[in-house]
């Protein structure tokens, strides 16, 4: 199996590459542009956050990740923007949280999570903390996604009913994490 990052311009993709080598010693990874998508069917297909456009007004300019989600018939984990491709996909709302996007300043921001009782993160702490940086989330999520942990803003990490398919709206790539998000985004990789 080979591990593709789908780059949507995300500052940190060169160190969810560096994260993944650390989790995978000997898998092969690639960072690839979402215009020139090459993927085999059991990749593990990795969506990356991004600073562009927002998802909701521009089906077009994300046609080529819409299709392969829709379409890929391996793993998929979606990461903060990613996780955004993944709710509109599967026809689930995002809201635009105005106080964050009247600033124009994406302050990082860390918050606790609640896990659900079937998250299946037993041996992690009930309420890790996690680093975000984003204008969008989902109050909920429904058929065929189902939320496995929430926040104060919302869900923050949901999985597919029947499909390896994985939301988080968290970085766990990034410097700032203490360590749970990184403990997650690892169990998630192995419970695919």
């Amino acid at each position: 199996m080979k591990v593709v990052i789908v780059d949507n311009n995300h500052s940190s993709s060169k160190r969810l590459k560096r994260l993944l080598k650390e989790i995978y010693k000997t898998k092969s990874i690639e960072i690839q542009d979402p215009i020139n998508l090459t993927v085999s069917k059991g990749d593990l297909v990795i969506f990356s956050g991004g600073h562009g456009k927002p998802v909701p007004w521009h089906h077009k300019e994300y046609k080529n990740e819409f299709d392969l989600i829709l379409s890929h018939e391996g793993p998929i984990i979606g990461i903060c923007l990613g996780f955004d491709l993944i709710i509109h996909a599967f026809s689930n709302h995002l809201s635009l949280d105005k106080k964050r996007y009247i600033s124009k300043y994406r302050r990082t921001r860390y918050r606790k999570l609640n896990l659900k009782d079937n998250s299946g993160f037993t041996a992690l702490n009930p309420h890790p903390i996690i680093v975000e940086s984003h204008n969008w989330y989902a109050k909920t999520v429904k058929y065929p996604l189902k939320t496995i942990a929430v926040s104060s803003q919302g869900v923050e990490i949901f999985r597919h009913i029947s499909k390896p398919i994985y939301g988080i709206q968290f970085h766990p790539e990034s410097k700032k994490d203490k360590g749970d998000g990184k403990a997650i985004f690892k169990s998630i990789l192995l419970n695919l």
